[in-house]
């Protein structure tokens, strides 16, 4: 997974590999601004579904503070609703307003 500064304030562009599994169902990211923190829901952001046309999941984080890093996890989640491992830690600094 990686984590990119947009072309706006306060916005990061995520993307990790997409889940090839025949269950998959969406992602669920979550966000802090402290390195290693535990995904809980507090820290919970959004459920994102797979686009069928993208080979990686994608989303744009909105509304952040400017120049402030943000530390993300997300998951796979089946059918079923159970989750998968999560993804190990990445980051992304949001651009600072000149």
């Amino acid at each position: 997974p990686c984590a990119a500064a947009g072309e706006h304030d306060g916005h990061l562009y995520l993307l990790w590999g997409a889940s090839m599994e025949e269950d998959f169902s969406h992602y669920h990211l979550y966000r802090s601004e402290i390195s290693g923190f535990t995904p809980d829901e507090t820290t919970f952001v959004a459920d994102i579904l797979q686009e069928p046309e993208y080979v990686v999941g994608r989303y744009v984080d909105k509304g952040l503070k400017e120049h402030t890093p943000y530390y993300y996890r997300v998951c796979a989640v089946n059918k079923s609703g159970q989750q998968s491992e999560m993804s190990d830690e990445f980051c992304g600094i949001t651009k600072e307003s000149i």
